[in-house]
């Protein structure tokens, strides 16, 4: 099918117009295995959108695990050790993926865990398996600001999370995202993709967007384009 696209995308191209063409895919390990061709792949499409995101949900694993971490942490055992940014790109660069074909995915939303013991808060407590996805201006404007809520930066991961008596988010934050979109740059990659812009804070009602003392809508993807840009 993609080399079908191609063949027709490159046949009606004119001096004035062409065509794109890109995909969407899994970064986990034995799907990439199972399902893709990745050196095929890379010689039909323009980029390839990497789904850099739910590498951990509470309905598939009910340990707090962070959504979408740059890098491992060391508690991280087994496979769940790939399942971090930095390892699937590696992954596919080896697989024959250009570095500049590498959309990396950013989410602009997290998953809320219900922790079986409030007193256990730190990566891989327990919790009851119940998911719930909340996306981040709801995350900043009715989580973060909430009477008794701790955020924690995790510095090997490079990403948040925050916790308030039984609840437990994983989410991106303007930190985490400007770190990411450096290291995008650093690595010479193709650029980002978000999902998605309407999740973000684009009315700026967060304190979180209030940047040099002025309301910045749209706090997260304004971040992520100045500094890949």
């Amino acid at each position: 099918m993609l080399s079908f696209l191609r063949s027709e995308f490159n046949r009606k191209r004119s001096s004035n117009k062409t065509y794109a063409l890109s995909v969407a895919l899994s970064p986990i390990i034995s799907i990439v295995s199972s399902s893709y061709n990745v050196a095929k792949i890379s010689a039909f499409v323009d980029w390839v959108n990497l789904m850099t995101y739910d590498f951990h949900s509470p309905n598939t694993f009910p340990y707090t695990e962070h959504n979408s971490p740059l890098f491992a942490n060391k508690l991280d055992r087994l496979y769940f050790k790939y399942f971090n940014i930095n390892f699937a790109v590696t992954y596919f660069v080896k697989l024959g993926l250009r570095k500049k074909q590498i959309m990396v995915g950013i989410p602009f939303y997290g998953y809320k865990y219900f922790l079986v013991n409030k007193n256990f808060h730190d990566l891989y407590a327990l919790s009851n398996g119940t998911q719930i996805t909340i996306i981040y201006r709801d995350i900043c404007r009715n989580f973060l600001n909430r009477y008794g809520t701790k955020k924690v930066f995790d510095i090997e991961s490079k990403v948040p999370y925050a916790y308030n008596d039984l609840e437990w988010i994983t989410y991106d934050d303007w930190e985490s995202i400007t770190i990411k979109a450096q290291w995008i740059v650093d690595n010479d990659l193709g650029g980002s993709m978000t999902f998605a812009i309407n999740y973000d804070d684009y009315q700026s009602k967060c304190p979180q967007s209030i940047r040099n003392g002025k309301r910045q809508p749209f706090p997260l993807q304004t971040i992520l384009y100045q500094v890949l840009n």
